[in-house]
């Protein structure tokens, strides 16, 4: 997801563990620990062959075998790139060992990535209060999700989500399956607010309720216009979508209100904030 966020300068003294977690990470391909045994077994034997035959030191092939695949393996931080990354390892690093320059590159590349999905954005009529920007990548390499979240505060439980889903076709089961999470998020959310203690059993019973729950007709009103919408309801929180330009524009709410939404015509500005 792309998120945006103040950096702290790091400790000195963390800076290298923290560079070796982030190119640990940006590995594209991981073999199960079980692959190392196997090639350790394997050079043992060639090392007492070799041992036997040429003099070599028994213990030199395994060594040399480990090292190389250990080596090829983390190199696939540069040749595969499985899914999709927001930010580049170059930028990943330089917010590492210089957090402000990081955030400036991560802001330009988070840009670019929204830019080129194609995804409009729409937001709230009005609204006044604290407005982030977000997205879901795809193994295509592009967004598929932009939304922007509308808040009465920073870092609370978002009022309204207004966001653009890619479509393949006629694939309503996956804009559904997102709103529903988010559904489950903002229900969720109240009721361990409420009572702390059932935070391990309340997302099984809250998921379970949520789905059981039939869609009806809603409206979403843009630009002026009202399109007609797949609605569901849960007591004052609501998750709307609807259909436009071949792509899917959704509204998740979680108090009861009349919202109206409009294109963003100035996406940048989002930007411009950070």
């Amino acid at each position: 997801m792309v998120v945006y966020a103040s950096l702290s300068r790091p400790s000195r003294w963390s800076v290298p563990r923290r560079v070796w977690s982030t190119l640990r990470s940006h590995r594209g391909v991981i073999p199960v620990p079980m692959f190392y045994v196997v090639v350790g077994v394997v050079g043992l034997a060639i090392g007492v062959a070799l041992q036997f035959t040429l003099g070599v030191w028994w213990l030199l092939p395994p060594i040399l075998l480990l090292a190389i695949s250990w080596l090829f393996f983390f190199t696939s931080i540069w040749w595969h790139r499985p899914g999709l990354r927001s930010t580049s390892l170059r930028t990943e690093l330089l917010a590492i060992i210089d957090p402000e320059r990081g955030i400036k590159a991560r802001q330009v590349e988070e840009q670019q990535l929204l830019m080129a999905s194609g995804l409009p954005l729409f937001e709230v009529e009005g609204w006044s209060g604290p407005v982030s920007l977000g997205g879901w990548g795809s193994s295509n390499g592009r967004l598929n999700y932009v939304a922007l979240v509308f808040a009465e505060k920073p870092e609370t439980p978002p009022i309204v989500t207004v966001g653009t889903m890619t479509s393949d076709g006629d694939d309503s089961n996956r804009v559904r399956e997102h709103l529903l999470d988010e559904l489950d998020g903002l229900v969720l959310n109240d009721e361990l607010a409420d009572t702390p203690d059932s935070a391990l059993a309340a997302p099984g019973r809250v998921g379970a309720d949520v789905r059981a729950r039939q869609w009806g007709e809603g409206v979403i009103r843009l630009d002026g216009t009202e399109l007609s919408a797949h609605q569901l309801r849960v007591g004052e929180r609501s998750a709307s979508y609807a259909a436009i330009d071949g792509m899917w524009v959704t509204v998740t709410t979680s108090h009861a209100g009349d919202f109206s939404i409009r294109t963003v015509t100035d996406p940048e500005r989002f930007f411009r904030r950070h």
